[in-house]
Formats: C-alpha cells, sequence, structure tokens
C-alpha cells in the first residue's frame, strides 16, 4: 500500500480572533502547493482515497491536490489527521484503508514527523517538514507498521 503524506500549505498566522482549525491557506501557500505538486506529479499518480484533516487548510490543500493529480472521487475527514493526533490513530486511519492501493493524507505538524518515525520504525528519525511537503511510504497494513521511505520532496 503506498501512503502519500501532504502538510498542509503556508497558511494564515493565527490571530486573537481566529480559531486554529479556521486558519485558510495564503494565496504564496496556494501558488507553492500547486508548484511542488506539479514537480511531484511524475511520482505520484492519482491517488485511489484522499483523506484530510477537517481543518479548514488541511481541506483547502487536499482540494488542490485533488486537482492536481487528478483524484475524482470523495475527500473524506478524519479527526485522526488533526496536529495533536497520535501517530497510532493515523495508523488506525490507514488500516481502515487497507483496500486502497494509494492513500493520501493531508495533515499537519508535529503530527507528520511523529507518524514518519512510527510507519517507519525508526524512533531517533528528526525530520523538519515545511508546509507543503509530501512524501511517500509503503506498507503492509498489518497490526504494526513497518514502512518504507520511497521519496520525501519539501517545496523550495
Amino acid at each position: 500500500m503506498e501512503i502519500y503524506l501532504l502538510r498542509h500549505g503556508m497558511a494564515e498566522e493565527t490571530m486573537v480572533s481566529m480559531r486554529d482549525p479556521d486558519r485558510r491557506l495564503t494565496e504564496e501557500g496556494r501558488r507553492a502547493l500547486r508548484e511542488a505538486l506539479e514537480r511531484a506529479r511524475p511520482w505520484l499518480p492519482a491517488p485511489s482515497l484522499a483523506v484530510s484533516s477537517p481543518f479548514v487548510r488541511a481541506k483547502q490543500t487536499a482540494a488542490i491536490a485533488a486537482e492536481a493529480l487528478g483524484y475524482r472521487g470523495q475527500i473524506l475527514e478524519s479527526a485522526a489527521l488533526v496536529p495533536r493526533s497520535s501517530p497510532e490513530r493515523v495508523w488506525q486511519e490507514i488500516r481502515a484503508h487497507a483496500a486502497e492501493e494509494r492513500l493520501l493524507l493531508v495533515g499537519h505538524e508535529p503530527l507528520w514527523s511523529a507518524t514518519y518515525t512510527f510507519l517507519l520504525q525508526t524512533p531517533s528519525l528528526r525530520l523538519e517538514l515545511r508546509p507543503g511537503s509530501l512524501g511517500r511510504i509503503d506498507v503492509s497494513p498489518g497490526p504494526r507498521p513497518f514502512g518504507v521511505l520511497r521519496w520525501l520532496l519539501a517545496p523550495p
């Protein structure tokens, strides 16, 4: 199973009057995300399923990715992909879609760095995932993950 982890694009700064889940992508964030997805296009076929965090910036990122990658299905939302979730919950979400060939997950930091280390079973691995970062990990959806990192791209 191919797992694609996409961190949302650059988002608005948090303001006193704004809830974190309501932050939207900036125009610069949209542009950089489209460029990053265009660069990844040769290595990234259309996902068989896309799942996003319910936060606005993640849903916007998922919609841009769906368009760029030719995904025509419904984008599902999962609370397992919010920033303060856990890699174990992400793994449960992955296993819930074990029949999918290519699963695109759109989420946040610090969850994605922790999820990479969890899926790869490398607790000492340290990553800095900038907005719009995209990586592929291949896994077998058994009771415990043992993934293989195929590639990881960061936007310029």
